[in-house]
């Protein structure tokens, strides 16, 4: 652990802070920092703790020592200490308590020396850095190593050369250094840090072997509106079928979308896109890749993937082009992604259904599933196992139409682009023990996208239909009588 400062003092001052924080935590009372004895001598962090007994309460005091050096501690600050624990005894008349907390630890003379003094006097502790981050750890619900390496993991492909936890005013981080000595600062929690953080970096830089401070949050909102910049050229692109486009247009579309992009933004993602495959480019326009190229439904599938993973754009999906091209081209493909899964005429075209339905059913058909492709590559295949992979897939397609059924983000896809309703489910749930069936039930479960009235604010809600309740169809039957 290291304790922060600006300067040498600083640091002192803070460990003494820190001590005086766990002090607290562990019960003990009347706790003073920098106390000036009457000989002159000054005690860092003073205390009380109380023992109750027969006779009432007992009160023992205990002094602290606090080193934040970044080198071990040597017999001439030791025995300065236990002058202070021995003058204070002798003041007293009493047992007094005495805790050296030196954060590097301390040398072999004073770690024998204290070996020897513990045989007869329990009543003084040396404590180093690894038990103060302990209960700091606690106290402040500081994260594990394993939590940070796992955040750290999602946000960069750097690699972690050590991770330390720093402590300054009342906080704990984690201090994360990479293979190339830069680092970034994680909060107990393993968030980012908010706010103006120079101070605490200037101070990292002057106590750790790091360089330069990577702001792990600002680069992934780079990327972040990197990805968004090439997004909207796509749903430009695809918008109506169009296949080509300006940049004045795909600014419309950001606009419309709340964002601020700038023509320069653009045309790195234009050039990023072009760079991939997927567009051709000259001063004025962008253009799709031709449906005539030998890879156009190798780069549809890519395009797809890339479309409706994260941020999505509701109009694209239904459109001419996103249906169009839902077809039995692109199912080979997704056939030969799942390592040739077999399918008849009529299978292939219920599949397709499906996954111009649902964008998650798309998504998710579009990479390998671990469940089909795992024993092709063993080496397993056969016919039973065929029937296992296609009622896997179909599984599949159906969990994720009921995932995006269920959520409120489709909620207006499903309703005004796709007309659709509801999604009635039939499940017939069998309990087995290793000699029967216990319990067997029928579950009808109807799921239904209902239209508010203007007075209570517009718009779409789900709710759960009642399994006596009309079908949709007979809904609208009724209403056209009575009118």
């Amino acid at each position: 652990m290291i304790i922060l400062g600006q300067t040498n003092d600083d640091k002192g001052t803070q460990l003494e802070r820190l001590t005086s924080r766990i002090l607290t935590h562990l019960g003990y009372t009347n706790v003073i920092n920098n106390l000036v004895g009457s000989g002159g001598e000054e005690i860092d962090v003073s205390a009380q703790y109380q023992f109750p007994g027969m006779g009432g309460v007992t009160r023992r005091k205990l002094l602290c020592e606090c080193k934040a050096y970044k080198t071990t501690i040597g017999m001439s600050e030791w025995l300065k200490f236990l002058g202070k624990i021995y003058l204070e005894e002798a003041k007293l008349g009493e047992e007094v308590f005495g805790c050296f907390i030196a954060l590097s630890g301390v040398n072999g003379n004073v770690a024998g020396n204290y070996d020897d003094l513990f045989q007869n006097r329990t009543n003084i502790n040396l404590v180093t850095g690894e038990r103060i981050l302990s209960i700091a750890s606690d106290i402040y619900g500081l994260c594990s190593m394993e939590k940070i390496t796992e955040v750290i993991g999602k946000f960069t492909p750097k690699i972690i050369k050590h991770l330390e936890v720093g402590y300054y005013n009342n906080q704990v981080f984690w201090v994360t250094i990479f293979g190339d000595d830069t680092y970034t600062v994680l909060d107990e929690s393993g968030n980012f840090l908010s706010g103006d953080i120079t101070i605490l970096c200037d101070m990292l830089q002057k106590t750790l072997p790091v360089k330069i401070f990577i702001d792990l949050k600002t680069e992934i909102e780079a990327q972040e509106r990197a990805i968004l910049g090439k997004k909207i050229i796509l749903w430009s692109l695809i918008l109506d079928d169009n296949r080509e486009t300006n940049f004045e247009k795909t600014i419309d579309i950001a606009t419309k979308l709340e964002e601020s992009f700038e023509e320069p933004e653009l045309k790195e993602a234009a050039h990023e896109l072009n760079i991939k495959g997927w567009v051709s480019l000259n001063d004025s326009s962008i253009k799709l890749i031709s449906e005539d190229h030998e890879s156009f439904y190798t780069t549809i599938a890519e395009i797809y993937r890339f479309i409706l993973t994260g941020k999505i754009l509701l109009d694209v999906l239904g459109g001419d082009f996103y249906d169009k091209h839902i077809n039995e081209e692109l199912f080979s493909h997704i056939q030969e992604t799942q390592k040739g899964l077999p399918m008849s005429q009529e299978e292939k075209t219920k599949a397709i259904e499906l996954l111009r339905l649902s964008p998650t059913a798309l998504l998710r058909s579009l990479q390998p599933d671990p469940m089909i492709i795992t024993h092709h590559e063993q080496g397993i295949r056969n016919e039973q196992m065929d029937i296992h992979d296609k009622n896997h897939f179909f599984r599949m397609l159906f969990n994720s139409l009921k995932r995006d059924f269920n959520s409120g983000f489709f909620t207006s896809y499903f309703h005004e682009t796709r007309d659709l309703r509801e999604l009635e489910i039939k499940q017939a749930i069998v309990v087995k023990n290793d000699k029967e069936a216990i319990l067997q039930e029928n579950i009808i479960e109807r799921i239904g996208i209902g239209e508010l009235a203007d007075e209570l604010g517009g718009g779409y809600i789900r709710l759960l239909v009642l399994d006596e309740a009309p079908q949709p169809w007979e809904w609208n039957k009724s209403d056209h009588d009575e009118s």
